[in-house]
């Protein structure tokens, strides 16, 4: 029964998610599909096949050039998220741009966050009725960004949305097989390689595992990490001749600024722009809910909810500073 339930929010958000018919668009949203396309067919993931359409649209922020390559701007691993939604298709001969490329992307924004919803009713269910869940899901799915967002287009939203989502689904069921652990650790590792800055969300919750399970749990999941970050070290190395030589540097803007830190900090949460707290006031209630978890009477829930805030924080700061 609670199968069929998950299953049913599920669709009825998808439903919801696709209800547009249409994928926002974005530059940034731009280069995972094509580099799973690229990676399907010629078995690389540079966009040199693509780079004149960007540059045509006026879009060529999107790309770096390498010595020998365009490349995208952003982290590589959203691309690999792509590809279970663009196997097939590719194979059957879809190309990009064109709208089954347009259809495609946003079924697999689509797939991942309403997945990330029913990961979270999951873990929900543990602690609340089904009504509860559901509806605290709900409000999740609808009133934050994961609708106007993450479900909208291949942005790194949505994989980090749903890695997170299960990793607190398999953390709060404290799973003794070590299967879980690494399965726990690739989710955190494909986290990171599509949104490297993600790094600093999960790292305290990664200090609690190993406090509160033991060393040899958090080796597991080092472990399960292993292989994406290899494959983002062989992606940079690749193009760049470096770790970490690609991301958000050659953006106009971008860079480290702590002296502005408080403003930005302020921008990022209440800024009518893009302000977070505007755009997903639901958010505010992460408030209530971290104070009811900080004084849980179960002691690995409040030190949970601990590691949980200070990644929340890490995370605001860390994007706030740049």
């Amino acid at each position: 029964l609670e199968a069929r339930h998950a299953v049913v929010l599920l669709l009825v958000i998808m439903a919801v998610y696709n209800s547009n018919a249409a994928r926002v668009g974005m530059v940034d949203g731009m280069p995972p599909p094509q580099m799973a396309i690229s990676l399907l067919r010629h078995g690389n993931m540079d966009l040199d096949e693509y780079a004149q359409t960007y540059i045509k649209s006026d879009r060529r922020v999107g790309l770096m050039q390498t010595d020998r390559h365009w490349v995208s701007r952003w982290a590589p691993g959203t691309a690999l998220f792509c590809l279970p939604f663009f196997a097939l298709p590719v194979a059957l001969g879809v190309e990009a741009p064109s709208v089954a490329e347009d259809v495609l992307a946003k079924l697999t924004a689509s797939t991942l966050t309403a997945a990330s919803a029913v990961f979270i009713f999951l873990c929900l269910r543990r602690f609340t009725s089904r009504r509860g869940a559901t509806w605290m899901t709900i409000a999740y799915a609808l009133g934050t960004a994961a609708f106007h967002i993450s479900a909208q287009d291949t942005w790194t939203h949505a994989p980090v949305q749903f890695c997170l989502a299960a990793v607190l689904y398999i953390v709060v069921g404290e799973p003794r097989r070590r299967e879980w652990h690494l399965l726990a650790g690739l989710l955190i590792g494909l986290m990171v390689a599509a949104r490297p800055q993600s790094l600093a969300l999960v790292l305290p919750l990664l200090i609690w595992i190993t406090y509160r399970n033991g060393l040899l749990i958090g080796v597991w999941y080092a472990l399960g990490g292993l292989l994406p970050a290899l494959f983002l070290l062989g992606y940079d190395m690749h193009y760049f001749g470096a770790l970490g030589a690609g991301g958000y540097e050659g953006i106009i803007g971008g860079g480290w600024n702590l002296r502005g830190l408080p403003k930005a900090l302020l921008g990022l949460l209440v800024s009518p722009n893009r302000g977070a707290l505007i755009f997903s006031p639901f958010l505010l209630f992460c408030i209530y809910g971290a104070g009811v978890g900080l004084r849980h009477q179960e002691r690995r829930y409040r030190t949970l909810a601990l590691a949980l805030v200070a990644g929340m924080i890490s995370a605001l700061l860390l994007t706030a500073s740049w």
